[in-house]
């Protein structure tokens, strides 16, 4: 749904930045996580790649440990390691089930 949406506009609510750009990404920067392949949501990867460029949502992403960055969807021309949390740094104790 958020992909098609996505090609329809650049923000999530409207041609600008919004609240709802604001809601919605922390939900997406947990693609690895949750084990999504953002290649296979274009539209997804422009935006969330977007918004993780911004100074304010790196700057936030970094609390309480500002050691962490936003992880960026791989390079669609670079080939993927099999697993998509390889060698990505928890922010957070992650135990799968």
């Amino acid at each position: 749904v958020l992909d098609r949406r996505l090609a329809e506009t650049e923000y999530v609510a409207a041609a600008d930045y919004t609240i709802a750009d604001m809601a919605v990404w922390p939900w997406i920067s947990r693609y690895e996580h949750q084990r999504i392949d953002l290649a296979e949501f274009p539209n997804v990867a422009r935006w969330y790649a977007a918004l993780a460029a911004r100074p304010a949502v790196q700057r936030g992403y970094r609390v309480p440990d500002d050691t962490v960055s936003p992880p960026l969807p791989p390079d669609p021309l670079v080939p993927r390691s099999p697993s998509l949390t390889a060698g990505v740094r928890l922010p957070w104790p992650f135990r799968p089930v």
